[in-house]
Parts: C-alpha cells; structure tokens; sequence
C-alpha cells in the first residue's frame, strides 16, 4: 500500500487468508496529526480490476475527538471518502460534468449521474436540475477531494465541513450511480436544507434575492440583526447570525456572501462560548433547558435583560421525546413533559 496507507501494518493473517465475509476491509489509527494534516483523514488503499475499492486507512486524532454524535459524523464522512466518494471514482464513471449553461455567474462543476439527478430534482424542487453541484472555494483541494457545495448542502454528511452530517439520499445517490454498491434507500435521513426550496435558492446569488431571510428563514439571517438568539437550520445549537457561507470569495465582481446562524453563541459577562444544545453543562443560555434530548425549537419573540444588554430571543433549546407517533416538549420552567 503506498501513500498514507504504508504507515499501516496489515497483518500477516490478512495477507496470506484474506478477510471471509468483508466486501471492504478499513485499518483505523488513533494517533496525533502533523501541523499541515487534517484531524481526521481517509483513503482508499486498493482496488480491485472494476475500480471498486476493496482496502482503506483511516486516522483519528485523539485531541479532536469527543464521545458525541458529530464525531460519528466526521468518521462517517471521511469512511465515505474511503468508499470513493472520490474525484478518481466520479471521473471513472462519468458522473461529474460542467453546466452547459451559466448558474450564479459560472459554468458550475456537478455530479449528473441518474440517480443523483433524481434524488436532487425530487429533494430541491427543481424539475431542470441538471444534477448536484460541487464545492470549488479551496482550488485544487476540492478538486481532488470532493465535495457537495456547502450553499447548497450544510448539513449534508458531505458537505465540506462536518455539522449535522445528515445521511440523504444525494450521497447515497452517487453511490448507487457507482455500480459497486447496493443502496439501502429506507435509511436515508430528511435534511431541511434546501428541502422544496425551488430553482431559485440553486440558480440566484444570495446579494440579488429579494428578502433573503424571510424567503428561506430556516437557511439564511438578516446580517443587520446580530444580537437575535435563533436556532441553527440543524436545530442542534442557538446562534446570531454573525456567520456566512461565501461563494466565489477570490472574486469581488463575482462574491456573494450568504447570512447563517452561528453554531456558537458567545456570552460576554462570563467570557463563555456555548456550541450545543445536549450540552448539559451549559449554565447560561436564554430561556433554554440543555441537556440530553435537547433541541433548538422556534420561540415567539422574548426578551431578556443580561450581562450582554437587552438581547431577543426566537430560538430556545427545549428537551423533545417522541414516542408512539406523539411529540411531547419539555422546556424551561416545567417539571417534566
């Protein structure tokens, strides 16, 4: 094995018997990364003469890794890597193409294999989607290692950066449309990003849509509203909006910059920083009951007076259990559901 796979020793037993029963075999480490290493990598090791990939490496960086449900995600993600959701799979198959015509200013680079066409026209609403465009912002990078647009995918299991991590029927979709693998469609996760929300929110700049935020309130902020608590479009944290996603940010003619609410709240009198709502150790968070089980719900509008000023609320972590078909809420001030 060459490359990042020879810092692996496969044992002798799998050299010589093989691994009965195993369709893909992946060696993991636990060890600590380099300066210019990412906290956790993948890579496909070896393939077999259809180009399916049959051995893969993986290291984890124990400095970055917690007992919660993002790193699973991150291990799911870069797994998926390890499976050729991979520059060198897609080009093998034909599955990546540029759009004949220009989307949001360029001729967009996007993964057009049937399966994904499908999943995405029925997921966005758009009928002429031609397919599920990829991130281009790191250059060569993204290139090499694909990934969905993060615009379009926030909380997508490949989205450039890890969030929510939800497993769709997009990338399930491109594994289907690699011929290598049998797709389980029963398991795939809803994802509220994007979900019906037309061919405008994939073909129209975020600096030329009218209204941007009440148009699509559980994706995009209003940049002038940074003191406002609201819940992330993953409904895992409370945040401002004092985040954005940037698209063709080398360009001034070509930039746009699109608002998001910011996983991480900052509360000056205490000088805390607050990431989650299952958080159970978060002592300060407006109107909010943390903890296991805990999720960001919409709130009608409150006020609160602190140690930050006079701050708005729309967003609060309540405590959620669904059980027999029937949701049942717990939040501040209550005893129990």
């Amino acid at each position: 094995m060459n490359g990042p796979c020879s810092h692996f020793t496969v044992p002798t037993r799998h050299k010589s018997d093989g691994v009965s029963n195993a369709g893909f075999i992946i060696y993991a480490a636990a060890r600590p990364s380099g300066t210019n290493s990412r906290a956790v990598w993948a890579a496909t090791c070896n393939t077999l003469t259809d180009f399916r990939p049959s051995i893969g490496a993986m290291n984890f960086d124990p400095k970055y890794m917690t007992d919660t449900a993002w790193s699973v995600r991150v291990a799911a993600h870069e797994i998926a890597h390890a499976l050729w959701f991979s520059q060198e799979s897609m080009r093998e198959k034909s599955l990546v193409k540029k759009r004949e015509r220009s989307v949001r200013g360029k001729h967009r680079r996007m993964v057009a294999g049937k399966h994904v066409q499908e999943k995405a026209k029925a997921h966005f609403g758009c009928d002429s989607l031609e397919g599920m465009e990829l991130e281009d912002e790191d250059g060569p990078r993204e290139k090499e290692i694909p990934h969905w647009r993060g615009r379009h995918a926030r909380d997508e299991l490949m989205a450039p950066t890890v969030g929510a991590g939800y497993y769709t029927a997009l990338t399930m979709a491109v594994f289907a449309d690699m011929g290598y693998y049998r797709v389980n469609w029963s398991m795939e996760e809803p994802m509220s990003w994007g979900h019906r929300s037309g061919c405008d929110f994939l073909e129209k700049k975020c600096n030329t849509t009218d209204n941007l935020a009440a148009k699509y309130p559980h994706m995009f902020c209003d940049a002038k509203d940074t003191e406002t608590l609201r819940c992330t479009s993953d409904r895992r944290h409370v945040g401002t909006c004092t985040a954005s996603i940037v698209e063709d940010k080398k360009s001034l003619v070509d930039k746009d910059v699109c608002p998001v609410v910011s996983s991480e709240f900052h509360e000056i009198s205490s000088g805390t920083t607050y990431r989650t709502c299952l958080d159970e150790n978060v002592y300060y968070l407006p109107w909010s009951l943390t903890g296991g089980g805990s999720w960001c719900l919409d709130a009608e509008l409150l006020e609160t007076k602190d140690g930050d000023g006079h701050k708005s609320v729309k967003g609060v972590c309540a405590q959620v259990s669904c059980e027999e078909g029937t949701v049942k809420v717990n939040h501040l001030g209550r005893s129990g559901f």
